[in-house]
């Protein structure tokens, strides 16, 4: 029997992915429920508050280089390019090709029809963000993208596998969110770091939800795609990282590079030093 097809709307593909996922979302969420009710029904009541402050609190952030900030800055006309955009615009033409073939397989096939054109980011509530992808952590305002945002719950390379000639790409049932569901993956996600918290602060929070060293195979977080170009017209709050100061207080062509895009920033922003740190 034929597999009946999806009718065509305007819901972008990734939204439409999400919500097809919710009713396992749901269940992962009301196991994780049940499980600590029998055990422990005061951890639930303090949980259960940990999903309203997640709730209120949910943020996307963007990371980018100093330069590509300041340049959106500068007109209102730019939008936000991803990879795609880049390479189809031959500003990367070093690239690996098979590393772009790679993320388009990946994007096309986790996102659908709309994956190419997403831009990616991070759930955020008040951390420098993901750094390894720039130091420059920027926060979309949320009434902007709320209809248009999906998540993720881990960097969506992690779901492609390749063993030889084999390829595969595999995103488990109940690990998309969309805006109003976001809170549940998060909760499902840590909830064995969240039942060792004794700090349930926005802030301890945050630095659950996501964690940078600088390393994009190391760094974790729930991702964020959104389904709509991004301009500085849809920034709310920007965050530069004290790491980037001291990367550019250091020595070497790396750290040269670092201090001539910092005193750029630090002519943009005559209050960066003040600004440095968590948007919390």
């Amino acid at each position: 029997m034929p597999t009946p097809r999806r009718k065509r709307t305007n819901t972008p593909s990734n939204i439409a992915l999400a919500m097809d996922d919710e009713p396992h979302l749901t269940a992962r969420f009301e196991r994780c429920r049940e499980q600590i009710e029998c055990t422990d029904p005061a951890l639930w009541i303090r949980l259960s508050g940990v999903v309203e402050l997640i709730k209120k609190k949910t943020g996307v952030s963007i990371n980018m280089e100093p330069g590509v900030l300041i340049s959106m800055l500068q007109s209102e006309r730019l939008r936000y390019a991803n990879l795609h955009d880049l390479i189809q615009a031959q500003l990367l033409e070093k690239y690996p090709r098979e590393w772009h073939s790679k993320r388009k397989g990946i994007d096309n096939i986790v996102f659908g029809t709309d994956g190419e054109s997403l831009v990616f980011g991070a759930l955020n509530l008040g951390t420098d963000g993901v750094f390894s992808y720039g130091p420059c952590c920027v926060y979309i305002h949320m009434n902007m993208i709320a209809n248009v945002v999906s998540f993720l719950e881990r960097n969506s390379f992690v779901y492609f596998s390749q063993n030889g000639a084999a390829v595969s790409v595999h995103v488990p049932p109940g690990t998309r969110a969309v805006r109003s569901t976001v809170a549940h993956l998060a909760v499902v996600k840590h909830i064995r770091d969240m039942q060792q918290l004794t700090d349930v602060s926005l802030k301890c929070l945050a630095r659950v939800l996501l964690t940078s060293q600088g390393d994009k195979f190391s760094d974790e977080f729930i991702e964020a795609q959104i389904a709509k170009s991004v301009k500085s017209s849809m920034f709310k709050s920007v965050v530069v990282s004290p790491r980037f100061r001291y990367g550019a207080a250091a020595n070497g062509p790396v750290a040269r590079s670092a201090r001539l895009d910092y005193e750029l920033l630090s002519a943009y922003f005559p209050n960066l030093q003040i600004n440095l740190g968590d948007n919390s």
